[in-house]
């Protein structure tokens, strides 16, 4: 699907106007996503902020809203940040159950509790997700889910894991595995074929099982997405990197899991020595860096224009930049936003 993407959003940007659209953040969304799947976090986490901000100009239109908090949890999930994981996936949850049509309710509910869970596992939040899977399993089946055999294997799994049953762990993700049309979603099937390899591992099966399982991901399955191997979460791919596979797992199969291993904890420790910098904690510091850098100029005396052309932004952006900013700080002029940063920003 990538060229397809690709080439829509390249006919699409032809188009758009300046201001914010919906049409203008889904294909940011987009170009995120295609940037995560290829490894690029850095570059997927720049196009998520800006989604992020065109998502919060157009007053989070339900189409728009829940696919940018998705993504955004995911990424602060990279990033080791349990707390925003948290509080993204909770008001997303909590939007959807309240949402007016039932249908959405119905449809969505299943499927956006399910990636909560994913997204807590990848952050290591065992207690989220431990609550989430149970009350996954728990929930009836409506029928109108979106992948709910899939959501329930992998809740199953998970919960088999945490108990310390690696052995029952395998099977439900193997059993989700044998119907790949009806459960790869967000990147769910590579996940899978990685947890049923450390699980067949920690239940003492022989590397040459574990590597068997593992043929499909090194073929048509990646294609190139090697970052979809991060969604294991970085203890799980150490264990895998350092499995005494010998000669049964291919070299270019050992070499993306060294990679992926070292990509996953290289990307927490950039997000520990970023919160170690003295900054405002995050309680008083709710501003984007984006955000933070305009509001910086604003405090130093700036004018839109002089802010566009020292960021190399249009007037357009900035201005509505200003406005996420007096939104987020709960103000109404830049003098208050200015003296709101001298006050809290980092010296």
């Amino acid at each position: 699907m990538r060229p397809l993407l690709l080439r829509f959003v390249a006919g699409a940007r032809l188009r758009l106007p300046e201001q914010a659209t919906a049409l203008r953040a889904t294909c940011l969304l987009i170009e995120a996503w295609q940037q995560f799947w290829a490894g690029q976090v850095e570059a997927a986490e720049a196009l998520a902020e800006q989604a992020a901000e065109e998502n919060r100009w157009l007053a989070r239109p339900p189409g728009l809203d829940a696919p940018t908090r998705t993504l955004t949890a995911l990424l602060a999930a990279l990033r080791g940040d349990a707390a925003a994981v948290t509080a993204e996936m909770r008001s997303l949850v909590d939007d959807v159950g309240a949402s007016a049509p039932r249908f959405r309710a119905e449809v969505y509910l299943g499927l956006y509790e399910h990636l909560a869970m994913r997204w807590a596992a990848l952050v290591g939040d065992e207690s989220t997700a431990r609550a989430i899977a149970e009350r996954q399993l728990a929930a009836p089946g409506s029928g109108r889910g979106l992948h709910e055999a899939a959501r329930r294997h992998a809740a199953a799994a998970l919960l088999a894991m945490l108990d310390e049953q690696p052995d029952a762990a395998a099977a439900h993700w193997q059993a989700l595995l044998d119907a790949p049309e009806a459960g790869d979603v967000y990147g769910l099937a590579a996940e899978a074929h990685l947890r049923r390899a450390d699980a067949q591992l920690r239940a003492g099966q022989p590397p040459a099982v574990a590597a068997a399982g593992l043929e499909a991901l090194w073929g048509a399955q990646l294609d190139g997405d090697e970052g979809v191997l991060l969604l294991a979460g970085p203890e799980v791919l150490d264990r895998l990197a350092r499995a005494p596979w010998g000669t049964t797992l291919p070299a270019d199969g050992a070499r993306m899991l060294a990679h992926a291993a070292a990509q996953a904890h290289a990307l927490r420790r950039r997000a520990t020595a970023a919160g170690d910098r003295s900054s405002p904690p995050a309680a008083s510091m709710p501003l984007s860096e984006r955000e933070q850098q305009v509001l910086a100029r604003i405090a130093a005396g700036d004018s839109n224009k002089v802010i566009a052309r020292a960021l190399d932004l249009s007037p357009h952006t900035v201005k509505r930049h200003v406005a996420n900013i007096l939104d987020k700080l709960a103000l109404d002029s830049r003098g208050r936003a200015a003296a709101w940063w001298q006050a809290r920003a980092p010296r």
